[in-house]
């Protein structure tokens, strides 16, 4: 996997609108699957089972630590998960 998954602003907006409109985690296996994500190549970078990959694609039982790699590997904010049993995240910098 590459090291941060760069996005164009037309391919930014374009998966923040299925976010919107199809919800987080569609836009989120969306989006991994046009950056040519797998799930091997995930759970490696975010240091996780390749089974809460699953886990994480729908959004359910997600810890922080998890959420923040998501973002540090470019993962838009829209199409980020909930930690689960946390208030949401602050705003990225």
């Amino acid at each position: 996997m590459q090291a941060k998954l760069e996005l164009s602003q037309v391919e930014k907006s374009s998966f923040v609108t299925l976010a919107e409109t199809g919800g987080q985690q569609a836009a989120l296996k969306a989006f991994l699957a046009y950056k040519g994500v797998t799930n091997g190549s995930l759970s490696e970078a975010l240091g996780v089972s390749p089974s809460m990959i699953s886990k994480i694609k729908s959004g359910r039982d997600v810890s922080r630590p998890c959420v923040l790699k998501l973002r540090a590997l470019g993962v838009p904010e829209p199409l980020l998960p909930q930690p689960a049993y946390l208030p949401p995240l602050p705003e990225a910098a």
